[in-house]
């Protein structure tokens, strides 16, 4: 059995009440899961970065959260070496994220 992180992109993320977010590929992810975000500077949407959500899923790639993004910066997809990402709460991560390549931690 081989352990796959399930760290995924992000492609969007709406402003409102109950916020949609759409990752790149399939989440796999399940409704009342907890999520954190990681969004890098120059893709809006600051005041998300290192939040827990709980989720509802809506579709393969994507889901609702539960924060209020009302008065947020809007998201804005970059091309930019760092991604934004959501991080499933309680998924240990096999190496360190450092722009958009992975570091194998030293074991």
């Amino acid at each position: 059995m081989v352990y796959i992180p399930r760290v995924k992109e992000i492609a969007s993320i709406t402003i409102g009440q109950t916020p949609t977010v759409t990752t790149e590929l399939d989440h796999l992810y399940r409704t009342d899961s907890f999520v954190r975000f990681f969004i890098p500077l120059g893709y809006g949407m600051s005041q998300l970065n290192w939040k827990l959500a709980k989720i509802r899923v809506t579709g393969a790639n994507t889901f609702t959260i539960n924060i209020d993004t009302t008065g947020f910066d809007p998201f804005v997809l970059n091309d930019l070496d760092q991604k934004p990402q959501v991080i499933p709460a309680g998924e240990i991560p096999i190496g360190v994220i450092q722009g958009s390549k992975w570091i194998k931690p030293f074991i």
